[in-house]
């Protein structure tokens, strides 16, 4: 009977150890298996996330520069078209302060409009202002 009890235990005993040594190798297999694919999933995910956002800077720095660039270009070519006026007519002073006159609140980045300096040091400006 000690025969019959030894055996049984033994052969117990070896189903257990290869349980014991399939959980003991399966789960950290699992483990390193899901670790690794969270790592890579990370990595992905945050190359993906850093390309979207310099994509979104690279537009709104582009859409920018052309609201300013338009927004240059509309100033320069009426001082433009001022100077040329003013260079190409002949005005008596009255007419001269009249023509700019209309420069006044033509546009929010100069609102007193534009002046004249003259090579004398005199300032002739429509807004009143007395340097």
């Amino acid at each position: 009977m000690k025969k019959r009890q030894s055996k049984t235990r033994k052969a117990h005993t070896v189903k257990f150890g290869i349980k014991a040594k399939l959980i003991a190798i399966i789960i950290p297999t699992i483990a390193t298996a899901v670790v690794t694919i969270l790592f890579l999933t990370f990595n992905s995910s945050e190359k993906i996330i850093i390309d979207y956002g310099m994509k979104m800077v690279a537009s709104e720095s582009a859409t920018s520069a052309s609201k300013v660039e338009t927004w240059a270009q509309g100033i320069l070519s009426y001082l433009e078209e001022a100077r040329n006026t003013l260079k190409t007519i002949s005005f008596d002073e009255e007419s001269e302060m009249a023509y700019l006159k209309t420069s006044l609140n033509r546009n929010e980045s100069y609102p007193n409009g534009i002046y004249i300096g003259e090579s004398s040091g005199n300032y002739i400006d429509p807004s009143g202002w007395v340097p």
